[in-house]
């Protein structure tokens, strides 16, 4: 696993990219193209965590450590549950503004009380899509399936 940048390397980066830009134009700092950055640079440190975390699901599945689409759901849901992008609110609110699925909460709940809550939903549902979680269930059924035939 690739190891995460922490804060003053994202800031570094940031820094660097924006120095490029400004060589590269004729002086004038554009706010727009800074914000662009920042957020480019946040949702790579985002997917890069999301990736990484549906990677070790993966690797799990292939090597027989989860057995069952139950055992799958039930970790997914203990990992995300207990995931410093959701349970630390700044971090909740990085997964906010980082995923497409920051309105994954309106199927469970009406109204959440935190970014946290929220945060859970939308992180979950980032793995679940990065993982091609419907292919991991399916695969974890077929391979139940096939010990029961050879048990009998």
């Amino acid at each position: 696993m690739k190891r995460e940048l922490n804060g003053p390397e994202i800031v570094a980066q940031l820094e660097k990219r924006i120095a490029d830009n400004r060589k590269n134009d004729t002086g004038w700092f554009d706010h727009e193209e800074a914000i662009s950055v920042c957020t480019d640079a946040i949702r790579a440190f985002y997917y890069r965590h999301v990736r990484a975390v549906a990677e070790d699901f993966r690797d799990q599945v292939k090597d027989g450590e989860i057995k069952s689409a139950e055992k799958l759901d039930d970790l997914l849901w203990e990992r995300c549950d207990g995931d410093r992008f959701v349970i630390i609110t700044w971090l909740a609110q990085v997964t906010l503004l980082c995923s497409e699925h920051w309105d994954a909460f309106e199927d469970c709940m009406e109204k959440p009380e935190n970014p946290s809550q929220m945060a859970f939903f939308a992180f979950r549902e980032d793995i679940a899509e990065t993982l091609e979680y419907r292919e991991a269930v399916g695969m974890l059924e077929n391979n139940t399936e096939e010990e029961e035939e050879g048990a009998e």
